[in-house]
């Protein structure tokens, strides 16, 4: 099943969803407005929401808590994206300026700020006391993710098992909020639930993993936003890990050259040197082991369309591989 389709299974849900982010994103301040707007209008895809309301349609119905919540949990998403792209010194995203390169840095810290407190606003009505922690707690593993990321920047001695705890919270936390929300709104706590945290949680540590392999590899005019920060910044992930630890002798070597040096080429020159290895296969390896374990933890669910788009979404991750050169 292609993107299209699984979007078009919650097509409804996703509109509302975007009826009351118009509603919540406005301001009687007219440059605030402008801003929150400016957010508003360059979305993404709306995974996490999607995910958030597959689930509760695999599960069982779609209420208007579930409208709610994806709105909450997809500002808490944007507010961490206007955040990483002060923290990477990002310029473009999906195809249009920064809030950061834009307005400047102050603004876009204040923003990121703001849009975190306006998604708990919106949570914090739910019936459901539940929700709120829930996304509290989300939010705190993410901002400890970034936090220990931020910390480790130029360590080249971290390791795998470091790089898969830093990404289980600073990514993986919110895609596994999206679909346990989505039961939890439904009437599933238990198990259901639990299964659902699951997978979220899998697919976004695939996700992670190949979003970092393409800010080497990738094609900026492709992915439509800066790529190369996490080299630039000193941010040490998974390709590169591999690199240190197994490539061979004249690799490592080359490799620590190019990630020491001051050179603005660093990107261009690392792609080189992990293209004549195998880190590239041992991170699709790696993410292709955590979606079919992600996708084995919901293969109990009833056959629906719901649970075919799911299951899907797995491989639209690793389809993104195909956006490098």
């Amino acid at each position: 099943m292609g993107l299209d389709e699984v979007t078009k299974l919650v097509a409804e849900e996703l509109g509302q969803m975007e009826e009351v982010l118009a509603k919540e994103l406005s301001s009687d301040f007219p440059l605030v407005d402008e801003l929150v707007k400016y957010v508003g209008k360059n979305a993404g895809k709306r995974l996490r929401p999607a995910v958030l309301f597959l689930s509760a349609q695999t599960t069982g119905e779609v209420y208007p808590a579930h409208i709610q919540a994806a709105a909450a949990v997809e500002l808490i998403h944007t507010a961490t994206l206007v955040h990483d792209d002060i923290l990477d010194g990002a310029r473009m995203r999906r195809n249009v300026a920064t809030i950061n390169s834009h307005w400047g840095r102050d603004t876009a810290i204040l923003l990121g700020d703001y849009l975190f407190s306006l998604a708990f606003t919106i949570a914090s009505p739910l019936a459901d006391g539940r929700i709120p922690t829930i996304l509290a707690e989300t939010t705190n593993a993410v901002c400890e993710g970034e936090l220990v990321q931020t910390l480790k920047r130029n360590n080249l001695e971290l390791t795998e098992e470091d790089y898969l705890r830093i990404i289980s919270r600073k990514t993986a936390s919110l895609w596994a909020t999206s679909p346990r929300l989505g039961a939890i709104l439904s009437g599933n706590g238990g198990q259901d639930a639990e299964a659902l945290r699951r997978y979220g949680w899998n697919l976004g540590m695939a996700f992670q993993i190949v979003d970092d392999l393409l800010d080497i590899t990738g094609d900026e005019r492709v992915m439509g936003k800066s790529l190369g920060t996490d080299v630039a910044l000193g941010k040490v992930t998974l390709p590169v890990i591999w690199l240190l630890s197994n490539g061979s002798t004249s690799a490592r070597k080359e490799a620590l050259a190019i990630l020491k040096s001051e050179s603005s080429n660093k990107r261009a020159c690392l792609k080189e040197v992990i293209d004549r290895s195998d880190a590239s296969r041992y991170s699709l390896v790696k993410a292709q082991k955590y979606i079919q374990t992600g996708t084995q933890e919901i293969e109990y669910f009833p056959p629906s369309k719901a649970k075919e788009a799911l299951l899907s979404l797995g491989e639209h991750i690793l389809n993104q591989r195909n956006k490098s050169r």
